[in-house]
């Protein structure tokens, strides 16, 4: 099976780039006493695109929920190891995580605007971290819509409700909320997973405009994107222990073309999961 892989300049050198933003070091992950994730290890590059793959219940969106601390709402979960992020130790009980979730966004696979207008959704997060000014708010709300590709569409019906847009024009709605607190990563928990081709077609498309001022982590069950829009892949397996590992992490264009492990050419080509 062949899969599409985009090339270009900008690709070319995103894989040029070997500054990790984030690392994984020996990540395991427990609900209770029951571990669910194991030593797991791989670098997150600066302005590229990672995609996390792998059957249902493999640990990618608790291993995305955890670079922002998202895990700690469920008393039952916990952590172990280190994800370092800007030379610190994110899961240090220390770390600020209001300032943590400003700095790494995350997009949900369902779209999720407030029930108000679309311009207030945008300017939510700045003003939650005290931005009132008016003007500035507007330079915000537009810088992000424009971000999002979202803007030439709405720019007239901003105070209408977000509720009233198509489910595509609300996942970008989503990213320019995320946008607007701008962040140095963005997670995207299979983002477009609930959209028809046409805007799942724009989703991938700004994600790969976005990867030249940001970093993305993208869960995807898709092969066939995955292998469109990343820069490096890792892919996470759980065996008949049920405990999620990392089979196989590198970049994309080797990966999807030559795997190293047996189990993840399996997968790939849809022999697995």
């Amino acid at each position: 099976m062949q899969f599409p892989l985009r090339s270009s300049p900008q690709k070319d050198s995103a894989l040029k780039n070997t500054e990790p933003i984030i690392k994984f070091e020996n990540f395991s992950f427990y609900y209770g006493k029951k571990k669910v994730i194991s030593d797991v290890s791989f670098p997150v590059y600066k302005n590229s695109i990672t995609a996390l793959i792998g059957p249902s219940g493999c640990g990618k969106t608790t291993v995305l929920k955890s670079i922002n601390l998202l895990y700690r709402e469920n008393p039952e979960a916990r952590a172990e190891g280190k994800i370092i992020f800007e030379g610190v130790n994110i899961l240090n009980d220390k770390y600020d995580v209001v300032e943590l979730r400003k700095k790494i966004g995350m997009v949900f696979q369902k779209p999720n605007p407030f029930p108000g207008s679309i311009y207030d959704n945008v300017v939510f997060g700045p003003r939650i971290f005290g931005v009132k000014n008016r003007k500035k708010l507007n330079d915000i709300c537009e810088r992000s819509l424009k971000l999002a590709a979202l803007w030439d569409e709405v720019k007239n019906d901003l105070r209408k409700s977000a509720l009233n847009l198509s489910g595509g024009q609300q996942q970008r709605l989503c990213i320019a909320r995320t946008l607007a607190l701008e962040p140095e990563v963005i997670l995207l928990d299979e983002p477009a997973s609930a959209l028809d081709p046409f805007s799942t077609l724009k989703i991938e498309d700004l994600m790969y405009q976005l990867k030249n001022n940001y970093t993305i982590l993208i869960v995807t069950h898709n092969m066939q994107q995955a292998a469109r829009i990343s820069d490096y892949v890792a892919f996470l397996f759980a065996g008949e222990d049920m405990i999620a590992r990392l089979i196989e992490f590198g970049k994309s264009n080797e990966v999807f073309i030559k795997p190293v492990k047996k189990l993840t050419e399996d997968y790939i080509v849809g022999r697995l999961g």
